[in-house]
């Protein structure tokens, strides 16, 4: 047994407190969120959910003098003289402690190695091997590692692990061509937005970036690879046709296909190699997306961006040849920049176009980056400080960000558009095709909570442009019953009477939330019928491509590797 140390509580080290935080020597009778601290020689203390009496926590009662630093989050304690825990739920740092793993409660004790505890009550200074079920989590270096809320490694290290040992050999037959149809929508949803001259602003200030010629714009112009990512990728979701993985509501190819193909070309890959890398970087963009459903939107934030810079940094890590420790770093220095404001559904403005372009361009950059050294925090996506906890402020769900890689494949479960409209839209327009050449009196659509605030806002009833109409659901249903058809040219004409005044007799209420939002049921009700979809129905990839690119299809259905598929994409738009 090894003897006690109390910690210097000479010196304040203070932590954030989410009440009124408490510092100093000597508190009594404190009381913070609903938990009472009741003891002496307490320093910084930050409880939320549990009662801590001076060293003594109920849950697992720790019985200790002098107690410095101590912060519960539920059941979180941070001491003193920490070299790194790792806490299933929790985080559990006591004066001395090394490596330590918790399934439940907070433990505070000195002087104690490798312990695991699944609920026990420790109690006293001097512990060593206190009911231990395994010895776990070692951390190099000093660094935390930002560990992940599930008590496992953190979530960066596991997908540059297996991002870096993802071979073309190790996929399914069913995920490949999965890959290659969003690739080819994705490319023609850009030729449909260059055509419409609805990406001009970004491809102006991609081709003056210029750069070494290292690829291509889609409309040919050779620029360096940042910057034709940055272009292409404003290109393919210029008009919102571009795909959606319902789970994660992300545009997953916007983010994943402008990169393939730019550092693709730069380096020369093969069509396999092109492929797999944008498989990578698809499987992440969904999984990130996922394992927080409506997070990032609930807090106003774009989730394709927020997400695609991570995605968008793994197939371009890939791609260059980064080794796990450096595609690690490559996430941490991507998820660090990663950014995108809803604002936009509140004004005209075009900025989520260029949501999906600056987390090509950046993606790439924290690629390269850490290629040439730099470094990136490993806990940058599930840490104390990490993407999920910051941006959502709730924990990722671990299965769904990470379990079954390489065995469930998100990449079959992105959606293809029919219509240039917001995915939370799509099941509703399929359910007004039961109006379609009827004029109703008064139409209810009914919508998934989530989708309210974003297509079903009473001002979106009369949208100030056309990328506004595309986020209107009484715009486009209203469109579908009228003209039978929700396309390209619904968004043309923002004045049209007809559309207008079935809008404004629209009206949304809330339903039920037993899905993600994306998924969720299309139910219209009109002069006594009522219309319902279960789900979206979805598109065709090649049909929809087709019409997208024009005569120049089949040969973009040829192609095999990023040149000849540039060559033909360039051939659609000459």
């Amino acid at each position: 047994m090894t003897s006690a140390r109390d910690p210097d509580l000479s010196t304040v080290n203070p932590h954030r407190v989410d009440a009124p935080p408490i510092d100093g020597a000597r508190v009594d009778a404190a009381r913070v969120d609903g938990s009472r601290i009741d003891g002496a020689c307490v320093d910084a203390v930050r409880v939320d959910e549990s009662r801590v009496d001076g060293a003594r926590v109920e849950g697992s009662r720790i019985d200790g003098a002098c107690v410095g630093a101590v912060r519960v989050d539920e059941s979180r304690v941070d001491g003193a003289r920490v070299d790194g825990s790792r806490v299933d739920g929790s985080r559990v740092d006591g004066a001395c402690v090394d490596a330590v793993r918790v399934d439940t409660p907070p433990i505070d004790g000195v002087c104690v190695d490798a312990v695991r505890v699944d609920g026990p009550r420790i109690d006293g200074v001097d512990v060593e091997l206190v009911n231990v079920d395994a010895v776990d989590v070692e951390v190099a270096d000093g660094d935390s590692g930002g560990v992940d809320c599930c008590g496992g490694e953190p979530a960066a290290v596991v997908l540059a692990r297996w991002v870096a040992g993802l071979d073309f050999t190790l996929l399914p037959n069913t995920v490949v061509e999965a890959a290659r149809e969003h690739l080819i929508d994705a490319v023609g949803c850009a030729v449909a937005g260059i055509g419409r001259g609805a990406a001009e602003p970004a491809l102006t200030v991609a081709r003056g970036l210029g750069g070494p010629p290292e690829a291509r714009l889609f409309s040919g112009a050779r620029v360096g690879a940042v910057a034709a990512a940055f272009g292409n990728a404003v290109a393919v979701h210029a008009l919102d046709f571009d795909d959606t993985h319902a789970g994660g509501l992300v545009h997953a190819s916007a983010v994943t296909v402008p990169v393939a193909l730019a550092v693709g070309e730069q380096t020369g890959a093969r069509g396999s190699e092109m492929i797999t890398a944008l498989v990578a970087g698809l499987e992440v963009v969904c999984r990130l997306g996922a394992s927080a459903p409506h997070g990032f939107h609930a807090r106003g934030l774009h989730a394709t961006s927020m997400c695609g810079v991570v995605g968008a940094a793994v197939t371009a890590g890939k791609l260059i040849g980064l080794d796990e420790t450096r595609l690690a770093h490559a996430i941490g220095i991507a998820a660090s920049g990663a950014s995108g404001l809803l604002e936009f559904l509140h004004s005209p403005a075009s900025t989520k176009q260029l949501h999906p372009g600056t987390a090509a361009a950046n993606g790439i950059l924290a690629a390269r980056l850490a290629a040439a050294g730099a470094t990136g925090p490993a806990g940058a996506l599930d840490g104390e400080y990490g993407l999920f906890r910051t941006m959502t402020t709730r924990e990722p769900d671990r299965d769904l960000l990470l379990g079954e890689l390489g065995e469930r494949w998100e990449t079959t479960r992105i959606g293809i558009k029919p219509y240039p409209a917001c995915q939370l839209t799509h099941a509703s327009i399929d359910a007004a095709g039961e109006f379609t050449g009827s004029t109703p009196s008064a139409l209810i659509v009914t919508l998934h909570p989530d989708a309210v605030p974003i297509v079903g806002g009473l001002e979106k009833r009369r949208p100030r442009s056309a990328y506004q109409a595309r986020f209107s659901v009484y715009w486009c249903v209203a469109a579908m019953v009228v003209d039978g058809r929700v396309d390209l040219d619904t968004f043309e004409d923002l004045d049209r009477p007809e559309i207008l005044d079935l809008a404004a007799r629209t009206t949304v209420r809330a339903g039920a939330a037993d899905v993600v939002a994306a998924d969720a049921p299309g139910i219209v009700e009109g002069d006594g019928r009522t219309a319902r979809v279960e789900r979206p129905t979805g598109g065709r990839a090649r049909t929809k491509a087709a019409a997208n690119l024009g005569p120049g299809a089949e040969a973009v259905f040829a192609a095999v590797d990023p040149v000849s598929l540039l060559d033909a994409i360039e051939g659609c738009l000459s």
